[in-house]
């Protein structure tokens, strides 16, 4: 039987440890760890359709939303920059690591190192706006 984790059950205090945990890892580990704490799908093992659901986004805005292999790390990024847990994180560690797992899953995927560099240039560039609480 398949146990899948209930993230949103968490107490904060357990999310922000487990967060915290995943910067340790490397990128292949980090992967499997957001998948096996339930923020995000393996998109390697859900099949493409389901990849390129445009329901499954995360990120910014419709303009700069992230989908299909990109959301593992989207998640991760995405729930370091809450306002409750940010000012546990350095925001350039956070966006590092996010770039480092996106470039696993490019690589793992075949593609090249474009979008990811694209990606977390855009998280540098306007990702001050939105870290702390900000809008």
């Amino acid at each position: 039987m398949e146990h899948t984790a209930n993230y949103s059950d968490l107490s904060d205090e357990t999310k922000l440890a487990l967060l915290k945990s995943i910067l340790m890892l490397p990128p292949e580990y980090a992967y499997y760890a957001i998948v096996a704490i339930g923020l995000a799908p393996d998109v390697f093992a859900i099949g493409k359709a389901k990849q390129e659901d445009k329901a499954v986004v995360c990120g910014i805005s419709s303009l700069y939303a992230f989908k299909g292999i990109w959301i593992v790390a989207c998640a991760w990024h995405d729930e370091c920059y809450l306002e409750v847990f940010s000012p546990h994180f350095l925001r350039h560690e956070v966006d590092s690591k996010f770039y480092d797992i996106q470039c696993y899953v490019a690589k793992r995927a075949g593609k090249t190192l474009i979008k990811p560099k694209v990606q977390y240039a855009v998280v540098r560039a306007v990702g001050g706006f939105y870290w702390e609480g900000l809008p």
